[in-house]
């Protein structure tokens, strides 16, 4: 038989009792487990099913007796575990409190760091909240269904959002499209490869079109399905980016491209990681020292030799027994934690996860990957087509200097321009 507590989920207060030897001592050990866990010491016993086999039916029914069945149709089902958002609530409400007691720290021994840890803390949270909600979550699959799939202009080849049942779902049950594959994390490296720059450009289109994005896409996400197209699930956990801070992500990549460090100053300003009295003289040499290597292009690998490099650190050398490059790395380190009082935005955290999380995927099948180099196309296509007025103004300013003109030349790929130069005529030396 098993043990199981009243109510119970999740395996918690649960045995398995194969002679009646084990019967009391299991009753006690989940009696006291229920108590803990669910305020509630109840247990029922069951029969044990060993080796059982697994039939699914798509058939649902509601408290009042009432059913429905699916016909044909092949969907999934998710549905909210029992005890979920307590469980979820008592550790954010721990987290909540160390970051109380941090903030409290860092305002104290720390005060030119301007990051809310509270507020940072909240954003994860409202992101946790709102992943538990299915309503939510298939809004956020239908909007991002909407702009990667159905509409025209930003629609990505090979791409596939699947669509939702949207009259069956409830806040606790989710009732989706079936897709045919298998998970990316299963896919060769080939594969992987071949499938980054669609990924990529669906990113970069909910990032920087929609200003609604897939904030979690780990492996597990990410379906290849057997038709070799690229299917995302799981969109309880998304992030939205205002349309002025669109404008600027574009403006800070072309910058970032013509090594514009004043112009990406103010870019940061903008995205308030920076405050408006930023010191200039101390920001922009760490910048160029910390991105150059990134632009230049290449991996992860490029970008370690050409870091060693600017600290004079052999390509071989350990980095923690590389005395003097390492002290000059840490000095720079200690110089952005001290004199820099950066910040960093809610949204920031959930864009900075996907980011880590992409590269991390693409980078598994190919060392050389560079995101900034994945990127910087797109942005520069997405300057060409201003839809705000800080849009048309960083059009206008792009137009107005040499390195906005060779990025508008680049994002629509036309050659150099020719210039014409005249002969310098010379008389014939006679003899």
């Amino acid at each position: 038989v098993m043990l199981k507590a009243a109510s119970g989920g999740g395996g918690r207060g649960m045995r398995v009792c194969r002679s009646m030897a084990e019967v009391a001592p299991n009753f006690e050990r989940c009696s006291s487990e229920a108590a803990a866990a669910f305020g509630d010491s109840r247990v029922f016993v069951e029969e044990f099913v060993e080796d059982a086999k697994h039939l699914e039916v798509q058939v649902l029914w509601d408290a009042h007796g009432d059913g429905v069945h699916l016909f044909e149709r092949d969907c999934t089902l998710q549905r909210q575990r029992q005890k979920i958002i307590e469980q979820v609530s008592k550790d954010l409400y721990v987290l909540r409190r160390a970051a109380e007691v941090y903030q409290r720290l860092m305002d104290r021994f720390a005060p030119q760091q301007k990051t809310n840890y509270v507020e940072l803390l909240n954003e994860w949270a409202v992101g946790f909240y709102t992943e538990l909600d299915f309503l939510s979550e298939v809004e956020n699959q239908l909007s991002i269904r909407d702009v990667l799939v159905n509409r025209n202009d930003t629609a990505v080849d090979g791409i596939y959002v699947p669509y939702a049942v949207e009259h069956l779902c409830t806040s606790r049950v989710a009732v989706t499209e079936w897709i045919d594959g298998a998970k990316l994390s299963t896919a060769t490296p080939a594969t992987i490869k071949a499938l980054t720059p669609i990924a990529q450009e669906a990113f970069l289109v909910q990032l920087l079109e929609s200003g609604t994005f897939h904030a979690d896409p780990h492996p597990g996400n990410l379906f290849l399905m057997d038709d070799g197209r690229l299917g995302l699930l799981d969109f309880g956990l998304v992030a939205r980016v205002r349309r002025d801070d669109q404008d600027t992500m574009v403006s800070s990549i072309i910058h970032l491209a013509n090594k514009d460090f004043p112009s990406l100053v103010d870019d940061f300003i903008a995205l308030e990681v920076l405050p408006k009295d930023t010191q200039r003289a101390t920001v922009i040499p760490l910048m160029d020292k910390a991105l150059s290597p990134y632009i230049a292009g290449g991996g992860a690998k490029q970008f370690e030799r050409r870091v060693k490099e600017s600290y004079g650190i052999d390509a071989d050398a350990d980095l923690t027994k590389a005395v003097g490059g390492f002290q000059a790395m840490t000095q720079d380190a200690l110089t952005v934690l001290n004199d820099v009082p950066f910040s960093i935005p809610p949204y920031f955290a959930l864009l900075g996860r996907a980011i880590v999380t992409l590269e991390g995927i693409a980078l598994s099948a190919d060392d050389e990957f560079n995101m900034y180099e994945a990127t910087a196309p797109y942005a520069r296509r997405t300057l060409l087509t201003p839809r705000t007025a800080g849009g048309r103004a960083l059009l206008r300013a792009a137009f107005l200097s040499s390195g906005g003109r060779r990025a508008l030349r680049q994002g629509l790929k036309l050659p150099r321009p020719w210039r014409w130069r005249p002969w310098r005529w010379r008389p014939w030396r006679v003899a």
